[in-house]
């Protein structure tokens, strides 16, 4: 599913709210930002912007690298990546409920048991490498 469609099926569809615009502005600064990076990743969109509540708070998106992206990438990709995952006045600058998650395999010494279940948001992006597709899955 492209940005365009998220637009559509969470903002375009609800002229009365207050907050659905603004959240997908933030939204739409942060996947600028991985662009600009050139940062490889999935993003997982869930929570309450996929619904159909009229004011939701906040959209809740997950930012999956490999790991050898994560210990590979240069300093203002790690410091982007690391914003992402540690920064919790996003929620309040960019109306975003975001987290990193490095997608250990199941036998490296960070997996833990979980990790998967990141995977099970109804939308993400394609192994294209860039957010800018997002693809129902």
């Amino acid at each position: 599913m492209s940005i365009e469609q998220i637009r559509e099926l969470c903002v375009s569809k609800f002229p009365l709210s207050t907050t659905r615009k603004a959240i997908m502005e933030g939204f739409l600064k942060i996947v600028g930002m991985l662009e600009r990076e050139r940062i490889p990743c999935e993003l997982l969109v869930n929570g309450s912007y996929l619904t159909e509540e009229i004011e939701p708070d906040d959209i809740d998106f997950a930012v999956v690298v490999t790991p050898s992206f994560y210990d590979n990438c240069n300093p203002e990709q790690r410091k982007l990546l690391d914003w992402i995952g540690d920064d919790k006045t996003i929620g309040g600058t960019h109306l975003c409920d975001c987290y990193l998650c490095i997608n250990y395999e199941k036998g490296d010494a960070e997996w833990f048991e979980g990790v998967g279940s990141v995977n099970s948001g109804p939308f993400h992006s394609g192994n294209s490498g860039t957010p800018k597709d997002l693809q129902k899955r």
